[in-house]
């Protein structure tokens, strides 16, 4: 039994290690990813009502109990586009930054069965990230300053319990494990510019209630408090927890085949300090943010089905905090998705999907920081696509 325990334990921490190897430096969503697979992307991200496959346990637990066994995976090649402009802070000392780094983002889950009433789900996902590798630094004084690569994994284990009349209720722990690398400027001096990583730990709740062509579905996700990174604390001295959020929506079955999904995503950055602070205070200045997204699902036949979504939320960024985000861009706010999934055969189903993420631009208003950021800007668009599967057990 001990044995068994070591091999499960070694084999979560190695793919949740990898899951934040490759989450990365992708900031869509604040840090975070409008969804979790190429399924959830087609679709904006919406379907906190409606489950597809096993890559909802973190979406949404409760809907554990509408699936098979089953077993998905996927990779996600993100292509986004960043730049920075720092010449007006320091007059002509900088040039224009660019930066088109390509990102691998995995993810895996899995319905594992029914014991004892419960139906239990399991999911490795490299869900958020963000930075830069900007070929010129933001400033130009002290050396480096020009990079910064955030990466989390999350590992999700969670049950979910049939009420009967259509409800469903489900629950786990989220274990999170968080790696960053930067060469900033903290006031002394660049960073260490060396990897640091950091544990955390929270948990999701989940709702779903169905009728003939409705369903419900709401989700909340704890506060995913971290540890304080060991080499970066004269950077940041408080913890780079992850923030609470809430997700509702609304899927309606139009006809038997086309099916429309609406929810509204609230994520509590204000309410974690390192996020929320304003740059005077240490921090980075975000708002909280309110996310729309519609997705819709056509069966075109048996054996292919049809997705589009669409996702918009005002960037946690505001132009107070330009310079103090410089090297953390995540100001994207609509996301569109095209995405198919086909049945290769009664036990596989193949998935692929394309998101684009809309340019974005902001410039510093010169509010935080003693002025010193006042005229930078910096931009962004992403272009992205996912490809996976889904195997029936």
């Amino acid at each position: 039994m001990a044995f068994r325990f070591m091999c499960i334990r070694s084999v979560a921490s190695l793919a949740l290690f990898l899951a934040a190897m490759g989450g990365g430096v992708h900031a869509t969503e604040g840090v975070n990813l409008i969804g979790m697979g190429p399924i959830q992307k087609s679709l904006g991200g919406a379907g906190v009502a409606s489950v597809k496959n096993s890559s909802w346990v973190l979406l949404n637990p409760a809907s554990l109990t509408e699936l098979d066994r089953q077993f998905s995976s996927s990779m996600h090649l993100l292509m986004p586009t960043r730049s920075l402009d720092s010449s007006p802070a320091f007059g002509s000392l900088t040039d224009k930054s660019t930066d088109d780094s390509v990102y691998l983002i995995p993810t895996f889950s899995a319905k594992l069965g029914e014991w004892l009433g419960v139906h239990w789900g399991v999911g490795f996902f490299g869900s958020s990230g963000m930075g830069t590798d900007y070929d010129n630094a933001r400033i130009p004084y002290f050396g480096g300053d020009s990079s910064a690569q955030y990466g989390v994994g999350k590992l999700v284990l969670a049950g979910a319990v049939d009420l009967g009349d259509g409800w469903s209720v489900g629950a786990g722990p989220v274990v999170v494990l968080s790696r960053i690398r930067t060469d900033m400027f903290n006031g002394v001096a660049p960073s260490a510019d060396d990897w640091d990583y950091a544990w955390g730990i929270g948990y999701s709740v989940g709702v779903l209630k169905r009728w003939d062509r409705l369903s419900i579905g709401l989700s909340y996700l704890s506060e995913q408090r971290q540890e304080v990174w060991d080499k970066y604390t004269d950077l940041m001295h408080k913890p780079l927890s992850l923030p609470e959020q809430v997700q509702v929506g609304i899927s309606y079955a139009v006809t038997e085949s086309l099916e429309v999904m609406l929810d509204y995503r609230f994520v509590h950055w204000s309410g974690v300090p390192q996020w929320g602070d304003e740059p005077n205070a240490g921090g980075f200045g975000w708002d909280d943010q309110h996310c729309v997204k519609l997705g819709v699902e056509w069966e075109a036949n048996e054996d292919l089905t049809l997705r589009a979504g669409v996702s918009y939320g005002k960037s946690p960024i505001d132009s107070s905090a330009v310079f103090a985000n410089g090297l953390f861009p995540a100001i994207m706010e609509t996301h569109v998705a095209l995405g198919f999934t086909y049945r290769w055969s009664e036990k596989l189903d193949l998935h692929a999907t394309y998101v684009h993420a809309f340019y974005n631009s902001l410039t510093d208003d010169g509010s935080q920081m003693g002025g010193m950021g006042k005229g930078t800007s910096f931009s962004m668009y992403q272009n992205g696509v996912s490809a996976g599967m889904t195997y029936h057990f």
